[in-house]
């Protein structure tokens, strides 16, 4: 497996070894990348990464450069380390023929166990050539204490990601709370109640709209995807709309493919007077229930039909199995809610309706409001089952090893 990281946004990325010297899209960025072989990573240094040891186990730790002198906690035996500043051992060195200086070289092989060679007293008899070797660095003012980090959860380019404050359940449906989420939420309803009364103009106008409101939750699986807890401000990025017009091909091709059998199934008994096979359509409901919510992640994530491959969806429910059941509970359950809780309102306002007997102005201004209402709340439930695609690759992409 070739390791490395985008050159774009520092994302990292995972192929298999024969893909090396092929070109792949970064699932963050959404750049081209061209893979490079083992050797060339084997080659290039990492600039931003300082590597040392903790001092209980003497277990290797990997750690961006920004986090030095920040807490963490050894993933081998939990043991608080300080992230300190390292100096990688130089390799060892030919002598050419046209040096002037006439005294040996002595290389790194050359140091007997436990000599240091940076002349601090560092026990070198455990470390190879080209490991990691702590240097002291100057006395710096006592700081705050900070809370403790595990090592596994810090990202290489990113500072930790916010925790939640509040229980998860509550704290997921309050995802679109944030004034970007809230802001295109009433724009994209307002906009197409609008649209209604346009014509031609009106339903392209919808038509921009829907594109829109599918990028955005494109926007919120992959900003969930990076740790975030709030809705992401897309006024800030662009919006292509030929990609995304494509884009939302390929979600729609997703979506015709897991829930499409069964809905197609069920309207050609009912065109044609057939019975329908109960086993059949059952298993095609299991079917698009349980692979759909995957699919779409995967094709988000991937921006390719290669997220429709049998194999890696298998694969990836497996490896994740107890997880991805309480996802699709979840998934599913919030959308039946939703449902449940528009049909009770619209039982209540029929109900209403038959004890007042309103004008045709109230009936109107009524319907609108349950328009406007139901929107809303369309739309914000949306966001959150994106919110919930999104935050299960974050808290599981070891997992399924999705990079390229």
């Amino acid at each position: 497996m070739i390791k490395f990281k985008c050159p774009n946004c520092s994302h990292r990325i995972g192929a298999p070894d024969d893909y090396a010297g092929k070109k792949a899209r970064c699932s963050k960025c959404k750049q081209p990348v061209r893979i490079p072989s083992g050797q060339q990573i084997a080659e290039a240094p990492d600039p931003d990464v300082i590597k040392f040891r903790c001092d209980k186990c003497n277990q290797k730790i990997a750690i961006a450069a920004i986090h030095v002198g920040k807490r963490v906690k050894c993933k081998k035996c939990e043991n608080i380390c300080v992230v300190t500043v390292a100096a990688v051992a130089p390799a060892p060195k030919a002598i050419s023929d046209n040096m002037l200086d006439d005294t040996p070289l002595k290389l790194a092989e050359d140091y007997a166990d436990g000599e240091d060679m940076f002349g601090g007293g560092t026990d070198l008899s455990v470390l190879a050539v080209g490991d990691a070797v702590e240097v002291e660095r100057p006395a710096l003012p006592e700081e705050p204490k900070e809370p403790l980090t595990d090592v596994r959860r810090v990202s290489l380019q990113n500072e930790p990601k916010p925790q939640r404050k509040l229980p998860w359940p509550i704290d997921i449906l309050l995802y679109p709370a944030s004034v970007s989420g809230i802001l295109n939420i009433i724009f994209v309803v307002i906009g197409n109640i609008i649209a209604v009364f346009g014509g031609l103009l009106g339903f392209l106008a919808s038509l921009l709209l829907t594109l829109y409101i599918y990028w955005y939750c494109c926007e919120c699986i992959r900003d969930s995807a990076e740790g975030n807890l709030r809705a992401p401000n897309a006024f800030n990025k662009g919006f292509d709309l030929l990609e995304e017009f494509w884009q939302y091909l390929k979600v729609l091709a997703t979506c015709v493919f897991f829930i499409g059998p069964a809905i197609i199934y069920y309207v050609y008994c009912g065109f044609t007077e057939t019975e329908i096979n109960r086993p059949l359509f059952i298993f095609m409901i299991v079917y698009g229930i349980t692979f759909f919510p995957m699919g779409v992640l995967a094709m988000v994530l991937f921006d390719s039909l290669q997220a429709l491959n049998p194999w890696l969806l298998i694969r990836s429910i497996i490896s994740t199995l107890p997880q991805y059941i309480g996802l699709v509970i979840l998934f599913y359950g919030l959308s039946i809610g939703y449902y449940l809780l528009i049909g009770m309102i619209t039982i209540g306002a029929v109900a209403a309706t038959a004890v007042t007997k309103p004008n045709i102005v109230e009936t109107l201004l009524g319907m609108l409001m349950f328009k406007i209402v139901s929107g809303i709340g369309f739309l914000w439930l949306v966001i959150t089952l994106c919110h919930l695609l999104g935050r299960f690759y974050y808290k599981y992409e070891e997992k399924l090893y999705w990079e390229v």
